[in-house]
């Protein structure tokens, strides 16, 4: 059937640098805190049941890989994984960085399949029928594709379509 189409929309106000990085780091920090729970053996006994994985050592391991994201963020050293780790207070949808701008995805999801796993962005309804025409061989649409690809652009002029 191909691969995901995720629609993103701008984000607006644009937050800065110094936002984003204070954002990821209170999300990691509140990570590290559920691994120093699970390290001690304080996490629910029915979260345990559905994930039984979630050990002591399990804890461990992964808690050391947030320290090490955490050092990595502190001292400026992953700009673009930065920008994409950036979550919202009010949502936990996925964000990305194209050229400096922040977007964040929408309800919009799968409007269109495409074959493989391309890295092509699409920035316009325009652009987006061009290629849908140029790669018909190897896209799957939907009974209401053209539909809801007017609506997005409609709603999100300044959205993109990403693959993935």
């Amino acid at each position: 059937m191909g691969c995901h189409t995720w629609f993103y929309k701008k984000i607006a106000p644009q937050p800065t640098y110094n936002e984003v990085k204070e954002n990821v780091l209170k999300h990691l920090k509140k990570n590290i805190d559920f691994y120093d729970r699970m390290i001690i053996g304080d996490i629910d006994a029915d979260l345990l049941e559905a994930y039984p994985e979630w050990t002591a050592e399990y804890g461990i391991k992964y808690k050391s890989i947030l320290e090490r994201q955490i050092k990595f963020v502190e001292k400026d050293l992953c700009y673009n994984a930065l920008y994409n780790r950036y979550n919202s207070d009010i949502t936990s949808k996925l964000t990305i960085n194209i050229n400096g701008i922040l977007y964040i995805e929408t309800d919009y999801h799968d409007v269109f399949r495409k074959y493989n796993y391309p890295t092509d962005k699409l920035f316009s309804l325009k652009e987006t029928l061009e290629y849908i025409e140029k790669y018909k061989d190897e896209i799957y649409i939907y009974e209401d594709t053209f539909e809801i690809l007017e609506q997005f652009w409609l709603e999100y002029p300044d959205g993109v379509i990403k693959f993935g």
